[in-house]
């Protein structure tokens, strides 16, 4: 501490070949006539210096760390910050290979010079691995610079910097590749993020994968090249700079696929790019030290990227899901199943006392308009004719844009997945046996998907037209990708009014009653402890687009053994047992709500420990109708203390994206967000507040997503007493009924 030196290294000089290993040593208020404030190297040194904290320390060349004549420099785990380089490197200056591996380089200054960070020129390359540069200060290139020394960056964040020139990373007459990383609120008047630079002799290469450059302010772009300099992007999000374009380039960036940016200046060409699109993404923030802005729910980037690293930024492992996200960090929203405490799903009023669950599953046909509550299967919304009230008009068509019509984003054409899981404790040695009631669309409809469901077959009183066949398809999990996968047990089969199981007058027809009849669509002889099963079940297109098609009820239980008894897994209910095979919702869970009563209640998700500190998000479309409110319930029953907000028609949240929606009529209220809310009233008819006067319904949240949040505990088991399961609470005044569709989920916060 407090060392001068008139030549290099103000606390140690290391010196023609040799070797010097620090370890955990800090050095604080050093300075060197040349170049190293606290350490210097030269003539083929090795200098390594591992923690320690380098503060305070001053040198014309590296204000903390200088080598030159290609002496070599590793920094591991080190904070090097506050110090001050009054020609290059504010905190390191190196002519020679430089490897920075988790540290954090914050604070410091070149002036009037350049690399406010970390400067490496002549002789490289420079490696920053799972480190941070933040706050650094220069006239150019404020974070890091390189000349004529190739330089990667790998799950590195560079952020708040701020020069002339190259606010976040300066690179000229050199490859730069920046891996898995973070460029964000950095400032300059010329390449506020990243600047390459070349010329004819030397020229100049920037290539960005996995990253995100994102926030930059100031007049420069977030990333931009002069002369001589090659751009490549691939599976990155370059949008969102504060005042700026996203690219400027003297030569177009190329595309290698998979990228988005947010102002169409990327010179985004593949088919597989998004140019000019909202990435949604959440403020920055840190994990650990590093900084990261996280993928927020929503965002086009999820699980739409291709050929990503195997780990983010913060080391999370890619993908999570289907497909990895495009930009620096993998979302860690995880989407759980919906249900799948008990051996059967939608079975409405059938089952007495504590087995009884008021929902049938539900499933609509293709042209519907998606405010009658099916937010998978219709291709299209806004699906009737202008009206004054919320009556009168006439269904038009489901071919958007015709006459108004729009699409459904959320369309999805492989429909409902449903799962048969056996636990992971079963013992047994009977066959598995997988049964659905109602399958088929058979009879008459209505706006919220109630019909005349018999077994019988073709109901002359139902045109055809209104009623699409289904197509399901039982397969095994055989552990690759997911219900597209695996050996099909059933189908994949088209059943309509008129398929028959075998037999005079034995068909998939059927209400979700006590009286139709259960068919048998597997059979599986042998199962072993955490075998899963996929019931996929879609609607095929019909022959009209100008009829309106119908929504049909159905529900599904599996057992083992010699008949189907309910049971439950969950060990807060009665009769628990290790033993019962669940049935639960993939993702999405479309049903029909038959509210018997004032107050109904059903179960959610059961949210387990390692949530802890994370938010819980049920999504909920179309939903209350009839109904005065819903409520969200912890594990222990009480109403949950939550924040809700009201989606844009697009999907989006306005409360993300900083946009407002468009194009719509907002919801009575407004979109929110609304905080510290025990009970969302749902009650009301708002005809003036629809999305639109194409859309027939005028109750409150018609036509409307939902997102319920809540925060959940750091230490969920404590909390909740052991209790894992969420439910939701309808309460009413009459007897409502509600087709809806259900999705819940935990994501980070930030």
């Amino acid at each position: 501490t407090g060392l001068a030196r008139p030549g290099y290294g103000g606390a140690l000089a290391v010196n023609a070949g040799a070797v010097a290993h620090l370890d955990g040593v800090s050095a604080t208020g050093n300075q060197a006539a040349e170049l190293g404030g606290a350490f210097g190297a030269r003539n083929g040194a090795q200098l390594d210096v591992v923690g320690g904290v380098l503060s305070g320390n001053t040198a014309p060349f590296g204000g903390a760390i200088g080598a030159t004549f290609a002496a070599s420099v590793a920094v591991s785990g080190s904070t090097v910050s506050t110090n001050v380089a009054t020609k290059s490197g504010g905190g390191v200056f190196t002519i020679g290979p430089t490897t920075v591996t988790g540290a954090t380089v914050s604070g410091n200054s070149a002036g009037t010079g350049w690399g406010g960070g970390v400067s490496t020129i002549l002789v490289g390359p420079l490696t920053m691995i799972d480190s941070a540069v933040a706050d650094n200060s220069a006239a150019i290139a404020g974070g890091t610079l390189s000349l004529a020394a190739d330089t990667t960056l790998l799950r590195t964040s560079v952020t708040g910097n701020t020069a002339g020139l190259a606010g976040g990373v300066g690179n000229a007459h050199s490859e730069l590749d920046i891996e898995t990383s973070t460029v964000s609120s950095n400032t300059a008047d010329i390449g506020s993020g990243v600047y390459g630079v070349g010329d004819a002799a030397h020229p100049a290469a920037v290539a960005v994968a996995d990253s995100t450059i994102t926030a930059n302010l100031g007049a420069g772009a977030g990333l931009e090249a002069g002369i001589d300099t090659t751009v490549a992007l691939r599976n990155s999000i370059v949008a969102g700079q504060a005042t700026a374009s996203d690219c400027v380039a003297v030569v177009a960036p190329t595309s290698d696929g998979h990228n988005l940016d947010g102002d169409g200046s990327c010179n985004l060409t593949q088919g597989t790019d998004l140019p000019a699109t909202e990435p949604i993404l959440g403020p920055l923030s840190s994990t650990g030290a590093r900084e990261s802005h996280a993928l927020q729910p929503g965002s086009p980037a999820i699980d739409s990227g291709a050929g990503c690293d195997p780990l983010d930024q913060r080391h999370t492992a890619r993908p999570q899901h289907g497909a990895c996200d495009r930009g620096a960090v993998e979302s860690r929203t995880t989407y759980l199943p919906f249900g799948g405490a008990q051996n059967y799903l939608g079975t409405n009023t059938q089952q007495s006392s504590q087995w009884r669950e008021n929902t049938s599953l539900a499933i609509s046909g293709t042209c519907v308009s998606k405010e009658q509550g099916d937010l998978v299967m219709p291709v299209a919304d806004w699906t009737y004719s202008s009206t004054t009230g919320g009556s009168g008009g006439a269904f038009q068509n489901c071919t958007p844009p015709v006459n108004g019509t729009i699409a459904n984003v959320h369309h999805d054409l492989d429909g409902y997945t449903y799962v048969i899981e056996v636990p992971e404790g079963y013992l047994g040695t009977s066959p598995l046996v997988i049964q659905g009631q109602g399958l088929a669309h058979c009879a008459g409809i209505s706006a919220e998907g109630t019909y005349n469901g018999a077994d019988t077959p073709n109901n002359s009183s139902t045109p055809a037209s209104q009623r699409d066949a289904v197509e399901v398809t039982v397969r095994a999990d055989d552990g690759t990708d997911g219900a597209g996968s695996g050996t099909a047990l059933f189908g994949p089969t088209t059943l309509t009014s008129s398929t028959s199981v075998g037999g005079t007058n034995n068909y998939y027809c059927g209400a979700t009653n006590s009286t139709s009849r259960w068919r048998t669509v597997a059979t599986v002889p042998s199962v072993a402890a955490g075998d899963r099963f996929y019931f996929q079940i879609r609607s095929l297109p019909g022959a009209s687009t100008t009829t309106t098609t119908g929504s049909n009820q159905f529900a599904l239980r599996a057992y083992t053994g010699s008949a189907f008894a309910p049971c439950t897994t969950d060990p807060a209910d009665m009769s628990s047992t290790t033993q019962c095979p669940t049935v639960y919702a993939a993702d999405e869970l479309g049903l029909y709500a038959n509210i018997g009563g004032s107050n109904a209640i059903f179960r959610v998700a059961s949210i387990e420990p390692r949530f802890g500190g994370q938010l819980l998000d049920v999504y909920l479309w179309d939903t209350g109708e009839g109904s005065s409110t819903v409520e969200l319930l912890d594990p222990n029953w009480n109403p949950a203390v939550l924040r809700y907000e009201v989606a844009c028609q697009d999907g989006t949240f306005p409360s993300e994206t900083g946009v407002a929606c468009s194009g719509e009529t907002a919801p009575f209220g407004g979109y929110g967000p609304f905080n510290n809310i025990k009970s969302v009233n749902v009650s009301g008819s708002y005809c003036s507040n629809r999305p639109s006067t194409r859309t027939i319904s005028c109750s409150k949240y018609n036509d409307r997503l939902l997102r319920l949040t809540v925060q959940l505990p750091e230490n969920i088991t404590a909390a909740y007493n052991g209790r894992t399961w969420w439910r939701v609470r309808y309460v009413a005044d009459a007897a409502p009924t509600d087709r809806t569709t259900w999705k819940v989920a935990v994501r980070e916060q930030g």
